[in-house]
């Protein structure tokens, strides 16, 4: 019979602090390949994992409504675009395509950034009713008939593609809305601009 190999204390020592240099060896951006699992594994690279696809401005869904109901429904859009940023002055105009001039609803849905954390303050300037949701909280509801100029500060927590929603309706007459913002310590407002609207596309 063959004979048995013998392995001391310090054999197995330079054996594992060989594996370890290895593994470490293998790391990408900072994040280790874990140890072989056996003698036949070859160490790969790691992955991160794919940011989703995002498209300039936000998805614009258009609703005719019944007279005197500012309630948007859930159902198909009459009408349906990206819009790059929220800044509409329609006045007695339809708003687009196939949508009245007056008792009509807009629902845009899509993401908006920060790059950074603090306080937003937000400027909306509408006529009618608004409403707004970022990251699923409220951040704005005046949704009654309206012709003016009102602000709102939000909180963020965390930088980065959060989600949005705005609502608006129009009851009679004229219609628009400007949405703009001031960022963290700004002293200023201006409108939010294009490239911090996205969407994902379907």
């Amino acid at each position: 019979a063959a004979a048995r190999s013998t392995l001391t204390k310090d054999d197995v020592v330079k054996a594992l602090e060989s594996r370890v240099v290895g593994w470490q060896a293998a790391a990408v951006d900072g994040v280790p390949e874990p140890p072989d699992s056996g003698p036949n594994r070859t160490p790969g690279r790691s992955k991160k994992p794919a940011e989703p696809k995002r498209e300039p401005g936000l998805v614009g869904s258009y609703y005719n409504l019944p007279p005197g109901s500012s309630e948007l429904p859930q159902s198909k859009p009459v009408f349906q675009r990206i819009d790059q940023s929220l800044n509409f002055a329609w006045k007695s105009a339809s708003p687009v395509p196939r949508i009245h001039a007056d008792w009509f609803g807009v629902r845009w849905t899509g993401l908006i950034h920060f790059d950074s954390t603090g306080t937003y303050s937000f400027r909306i300037t509408h006529d009618d009713g608004v409403r707004i949701w970022i990251g699923g909280a409220k951040a704005y509801d005046l949704w009654h008939a309206f012709d003016g100029v009102r602000t709102a500060d939000f909180r963020v927590q965390e930088q980065g593609w959060t989600p949005l929603i705005v609502e608006f309706y129009e009851a009679k007459t004229f219609a628009d809305i400007r949405l703009e913002w001031a960022l963290p310590g700004a002293p200023d407002f201006a409108l939010v601009p294009a490239a911090a609207l996205a969407h994902n596309p379907q």
